[in-house]
Formats: C-alpha cells, sequence, structure tokens
C-alpha cells in the first residue's frame, strides 16, 4: 500500500479542489477530489462531486470515495 500525500489545494468561493499524489509515484498517478457549493435556504452546503484518477495513457475514472480511487490508482501503479 502507498504513501498518500496532499500535494496541492485550491479553493474558490464554489469550487474545493485536493489532489493527492502517492510517494513513490514513477507512472504519473494522481488522484483529484472535487467538491461544489450547493445553495440551500439556510446558506450553503459542500458536496464531492467526485474522486477522479488520472495517469498517464489512461482515461481519467471517476469514484464515490477517495478509498475506491486510491486503491484503483495502487493498481495502476503497481504499487503493492
Amino acid at each position: 500500500m502507498a504513501k498518500w500525500i496532499l500535494s496541492a489545494e485550491s479553493y474558490g468561493a464554489f469550487r474545493h479542489t485536493k489532489e493527492y499524489i502517492p510517494v513513490p509515484n514513477p507512472y504519473g498517478v494522481t488522484v483529484i477530489t472535487e467538491r461544489e457549493a450547493i445553495r440551500v435556504i439556510s446558506g450553503c452546503r459542500w458536496a464531492t462531486r467526485g474522486h477522479y484518477v488520472y495517469a498517464r495513457d489512461h482515461k481519467s475514472i471517476r469514484f464515490d470515495t477517495l478509498r475506491e480511487a486510491q486503491r484503483y490508482a495502487e493498481q495502476l501503479g503497481g504499487a503493492e
């Protein structure tokens, strides 16, 4: 199992993204979590749009949980 680090974060008025990478990362695998603000009567709440796995020479794939995305990314990278 790979060790994961938070490599980047970005905040906006209505969007929040976090980028995670495994260590070591010889295959260029990245997991990005996107959250967006949803307006409700009492203000707004944050909802997760999804966890996306990006890798060289592969399509990006969306997962519902961060753990599922990390497991898939570890399989792509061959991490044990």
